[in-house]
């Protein structure tokens, strides 16, 4: 399904993006790191992973990226975990193409729900977009700035009843995750460590502390850092 926006000078193309685009794949990527202090930090892995799915949408006029999202699909729902439009494509209403795409796309699945940090000041553009607020969740960075619990109704029942639903992957990590977590220093990788706090991730996943680890470091790194959902783990989680 491709979409023209006819409401502004800009003529903007809706596209999936296949696994084999590559160039437009790589725009991509390094749009979103432009904007990763607000988007959080996401490997080019998962971008790609995204595009085999036909989950990652790009906004195009002419040959020029302009916008994108990325999103997952868990049960009955959308999870946008993306919308990035570019700085000088704003206010012409690309946002508003994506997201309709997607609603277009995946209309039989209740609606789409996304959390957004409530100090970015995004509240009136969701709204724009037809988003409602939900409710409030902490954030998964150290500060655990809140979240606030967006959702875009398609009109199909109990759209809330398993909006924020208990049943998370939990992941078991090992002594070189921990320690990028809590420490200052830069071990080779230790970015993609630190995908684990972002807080598109909230509600996804639960960080598991396994027996193995040292015990005395684990109790006097957890009361500073407030990073996540820590536990202390007996059954065998999914490994990082």
């Amino acid at each position: 399904m491709q979409k023209r926006e006819s409401s502004s000078a800009t003529q903007a193309l809706i596209r999936v993006v296949g696994p084999r685009d590559e160039q437009l794949l790589a725009g991509i990527v390094r749009l979103g790191d432009r904007f990763n202090k607000t988007l959080g930090f996401m490997p080019p892995a998962a971008y790609a992973e995204a595009a085999a799915e036909n989950r990652l949408l790009a906004a195009m006029v002419g040959r020029k990226l302009v916008g994108y999202t990325l999103f997952s699909l868990p049960r009955q729902q959308i999870r946008l975990t993306h919308l990035c439009v570019d700085p000088g494509s704003r206010g012409q209403g690309i946002g508003r193409l994506l997201v309709d795409e997607i609603s277009a796309r995946h209309h039989d699945r209740s609606g789409i729900v996304l959390k957004c940090r409530k100090d970015y000041g995004y509240d009136a553009m969701w709204r724009q977009l037809g988003f409602e607020a939900r409710n409030e969740v902490d954030g998964r960075s150290k500060a655990r700035k809140p979240l606030v619990v967006w959702s875009r109704d398609h009109g199909h029942p109990h759209l809330f009843s398993d909006l924020e639903s208990t049943a998370l992957l939990s992941v078991a990590m090992d002594c070189n995750v921990f320690a990028d977590l809590h420490s200052s220093g830069e071990r080779h990788g230790a970015r993609e460590s630190r995908t684990l706090t972002s807080d598109w991730l909230a509600g996804l996943v639960d960080l598991a502390v396994l027996p193995q680890l040292n015990g005395r470091s684990v109790r006097s790194a957890t009361p500073r850092s407030g990073v996540g959902s820590f536990r202390r783990s007996t059954t065998t989680p999914s490994p990082v």
